[in-house]
């Protein structure tokens, strides 16, 4: 197994499948609801740890390994656009497994790392159930994750509040 032990909370990983088309199906919310949530969740990390969480990308048998202290959009990059606070996820084949731009936000919230599907066009399961859209739903370590038809595992690596 490959692991990649990079912040990618603030990075993209520069790759763009060739001959593939790049039109947004449907994503209705606004960057800047996306910057709200994201000044929210800072507001809530002041002086603590950041979370330490690994995403396995299953059929890549691949760590993606980050730090969380406020939020993290999980999506893929358009070559015109600058996906500078989320995780790309194009490498893995993310545009053909049905995984949105802007699919999923990753944040703390008392504590717990939630996840809510960002409206997506594919929709998010966690653990095989289907996320409504705009609500938080807790991560446990161990715990599935599909955008589309993408398979994620959450490790919870690092967790700043247990002793």
């Amino acid at each position: 197994m490959e692991d990649h032990w990079e912040n990618h909370s603030n990075a993209t990983l520069p790759y763009t499948p060739k001959g593939k088309s790049y039109s947004t199906r449907r994503l209705n919310q606004s960057l800047d609801s996306f910057d709200e949530a994201d000044k929210q969740g800072r507001s809530n990390a002041l002086n603590i740890k950041p979370w330490r969480i690994s995403l396995v990308v299953i059929e890549f048998e691949t760590h993606i390994i980050f730090d969380l202290n406020d939020s993290v959009l999980l999506g893929r990059s358009y070559p015109a656009a600058d996906l500078t606070r989320g995780i790309d996820l194009t490498p893995f084949n993310a545009y053909e497994l049905g995984v949105s731009r802007h699919h999923a936000i990753m944040k703390l919230v008392d504590n717990n790392v939630v996840i809510y599907d960002n409206k997506s066009n594919n929709g998010t399961l966690l653990n095989g159930k289907l996320l409504r859209p705009d609500i938080d739903y807790v991560i446990k370590d161990k715990d599935f994750i599909s955008l589309g038809k993408m398979e994620l595992c959450v490790q919870l690596l690092f967790n700043p509040f247990q002793n």
